[in-house]
């Protein structure tokens, strides 16, 4: 009896072993749960290249599905982003984003508002993009405003006495206009280290060209920089606008907080006279 008690005792054990490396087993084999699907949203996406300047065309776009994490600030809709103009290369495959696109008239307002600082307005300054450093200026950029008064505009009129002789021999004194051969281009910088709010793109549907007056070059519409300006500062750029051309110049970001520089300014007899410009010299020829 002692001697069965045992047989049995060791046979419990036995099978109490098997269960444990059963239960071992089973258990670190692969878990059957099912991994729960990730959540996927139709984004707008660029169907091809787009350039810098590029206006997004109806066949440019396309939906794609992406994972929820990956959707952050793209577009659902494709007609939220036609017609835009890109602010940037967009390349082909990549989800539109906010800041591929120059803001809309409505967000640009509401940025130019929440961007004011106190004591300074906003003007918009209509400008070509061959005057906003090739089109490269952008919302927070600092700028210097650049006048520049053409000879052909006849701002500056220049009047001359001269003398005529008259048929009796008689020498008189009279005033004519300088201007046909007087150069009266001038250029200055006008303000300094002021801060750009926005820039609204011109209707890049708009047909039609322009030249620019201070290049002769065929230019696309303008555009308008939303500049951020003391009242003195606008009452100058404003005069500016009426009777003159403006450019904008980027400054460095080291820049921001510096000290306006004097300048001189620039007109054709500072060039000849400072700086060594050789004025053109009549040419006479001879006719045989």
């Amino acid at each position: 009896m002692k001697r069965s008690n045992r047989l049995m005792l060791l046979l419990g054990v036995v099978l109490a072993i098997v269960a444990f490396g059963g239960v071992l087993m089973f258990g670190s084999g692969p878990s059957t749960a099912q991994t729960p699907p990730v959540e996927t949203v139709a984004v707008v996406t660029a169907a091809t290249d787009i350039p810098l300047g590029g206006q997004v065309t109806s066949d440019q776009v396309a939906l794609v599905q992406l994972p929820l994490a990956q959707a952050l600030d793209t577009y659902r809709d494709a007609s939220d982003v036609v017609g835009r103009v890109a602010r940037q290369p967009i390349t082909a495959g990549t989800a539109f984003a906010s800041t591929d696109f120059a803001p809309t008239a409505a967000e640009a307002a509401t940025q130019v508002t929440q961007s004011l600082t106190a004591g300074h307005v906003a003007l918009a300054v209509d400008v070509d993009p061959l005057a906003m450093v090739g089109g490269l200026v952008q919302p927070g950029d600092y700028v210097d405003v650049i006048l520049s008064v053409a000879s052909d505009d006849k701002k500056f009129p220049v009047t001359a006495n001269v003398p005529t002789t008259g048929d009796n021999g008689t020498t008189t004194q009279t005033t004519t206009d300088a201007t046909t051969f007087v150069n009266d281009t001038s250029i200055k910088v006008l303000v300094q280290n002021v801060q750009v709010l926005a820039i609204l793109s011109g209707d890049a549907t708009a047909t039609g060209t322009a030249t620019d007056a201070n290049t002769g070059q065929t230019t696309t519409p303008t555009s308008m920089a939303v500049l951020s300006l003391t009242p003195q500062q606008v009452e100058m750029v404003r005069f500016a606008q009426l009777d003159g051309h403006l450019t904008l110049v980027l400054r460095s970001t080291a820049d921001k907080d510096a000290p306006d520089v004097t300048t001189s300014g620039v007109t054709l007899r500072e060039l000849v006279d400072d700086h060594g410009v050789l004025p053109p010299q009549p040419v006479f020829i001879t006719v045989p």
